[in-house]
């Protein structure tokens, strides 16, 4: 049986079926019984004290407001959730695709989690590397720009012969849930112009006009464009934002989203939009004008298309709960699958203070200062410790693999990597 993919972003749990995609919001209602997914998001504002959507985004083990015995953290709910989705996907294995946002401590208790709902999890693997490798682009620098519920996500990977996470970044920390919520307070302005009825006085109309602007059942159309109809005893409302009164929502998110892929992209780079992030209206005419980025706007299935064509490298693996933030390039049709592999095995030395050390003897140094291994590839990597590690001048918070030229600060020494034939 192949594999289920399942993608974590609280916006929209997706896991594959035989008919693509199938996804539940990441809501929960803290009541007895616990309602999870959209019969949870259907009392969002009818029950506003009980309702939790930050599960997801901060994931943890910490007592969380308004705890109960049977719903103590986060952990908790989000285990019910999977234990959910499992009974829906009835998959045999999973290949999870996690938030772009979480550290160690997190991916530790999510694949606790995975094990205590009896889902068997083959591998977790970063979105963005996944989707940069589908793409087959040529670009030294691939940016993941994406959002959920509470933040936006920027992950910035490297581009070789493997295609490595460098780092995520979130450029902003509001997510779809505040726009959401700006949106309906603008319906309301209009209508109480229009015709003095405020429909966020009255739960069973906000709710209404939530459902409407969430829209999680309608598509990945452009925020706060749907045209909204309300019932209230017998008389409709009706409200439409015009396409400025749309845009005003994410005028203070979009400096913030600008100068995050400026700063990423020193050089040529293309950028991989999701179809969450794609709703923001606006957001396209900003990013056209950065200079020397390509711009790909992926469709909501394009997660499930890379997946496909990884799962059966990766289901050849023997190992489980593989982490992987790097992958092998996806070689084209016409492309010699042996040039970027020559290109980054042709790293050979460290250069420290004029001196030039084979990496092969320096790894074997009982006080090396730097952490160099060879992945499955024979790719030499670095890797990040506990002290503080800069490559190129960027923080490392993630294996990457070396390349020529590559250069090391750490503790006022810098390192650079050659090739010496």
């Amino acid at each position: 049986m192949d594999p289920t993919l399942l993608e974590i972003n609280d916006f929209e749990l997706r896991w594959s079926s035989k008919d693509g995609f199938r996804r539940e919001p990441g809501w929960a209602l803290a009541t007895e019984p616990v309602l999870l997914g959209s019969q949870a998001l259907a009392q969002a504002r009818l029950q506003p004290r009980f309702i939790k959507s930050q599960f997801w985004q901060q994931l943890s083990t910490d007592t969380m407001p308004g705890a109960t015995a049977a719903i103590r953290h986060h952990a908790d709910l989000a285990y019910l959730q999977l234990q959910a989705i499992h009974a829906a996907a009835s998959g045999e294995t999973y290949v999870v695709c996690m938030p772009g946002h979480y550290d160690r401590a997190q991916l530790s208790l999510l694949l606790g989690l995975t094990e205590a709902a009896n889902l068997p999890v083959k591998a977790l693997v970063d979105p963005g590397v996944l989707l940069a490798r589908q793409t087959g682009t040529t670009a030294p620098t691939v940016l993941y720009l994406d959002i959920d519920l509470h933040a936006v996500t920027l992950t910035v990977i490297g581009n070789a012969d493997q295609i490595s996470r460098q780092k995520a970044l979130s450029p902003h920390s509001k997510g779809l849930l505040t726009l959401i919520d700006r949106l309906a307070n603008l319906c309301a302005a209009k209508l109480i112009q229009q015709s003095r009825f405020d429909p966020l006085d009255q739960a069973i109309t906000e709710q209404a006009l939530f459902e409407q602007l969430i829209g999680i059942d309608s598509g990945y159309v452009q925020l706060g464009s749907r045209d909204i109809r309300l019932q209230l005893g017998e008389t409709y409302y009706e409200v439409s934002l015009s396409e400025s009164e749309q845009r005003n929502v994410i005028l203070d998110m979009l400096p913030d989203i600008v100068t995050a892929i400026r700063s990423e992209a020193l050089s040529t780079a293309e950028l991989l939009i999701s179809h969450r992030i794609a709703m923001l209206p606006g957001l396209e005419d900003a990013i056209s004008l950065i200079p020397n980025i390509k711009i790909t706007k992926l469709e909501s299935s394009a997660l499930l298309d890379a997946f496909n064509g990884f799962s059966e490298e990766l289901m050849g693996r023997p190992e489980r709960h593989q982490l992987l933030y790097s992958l092998p390039r996806l070689h084209r049709q016409g492309e010699d699958p042996g040039q970027s592999e020559v290109t980054s095995r042709a790293v050979s030395h460290v250069l420290q203070r004029g001196i030039a050390t084979a990496l092969t003897a320096y790894c074997n140094q009982p006080l090396a200062a730097l952490s160099i291994q060879q992945n499955e590839n024979h790719c030499w990597q670095l890797i990040p410790g506990h002290a503080a590690l800069s490559l190129n001048d960027r923080v490392l918070t993630q294996p990457v693999v070396l390349q020529i030229g590559d250069r090391v600060t750490f503790q006022n020494e810098t390192f650079e990597f050659i090739a010496v034939r």
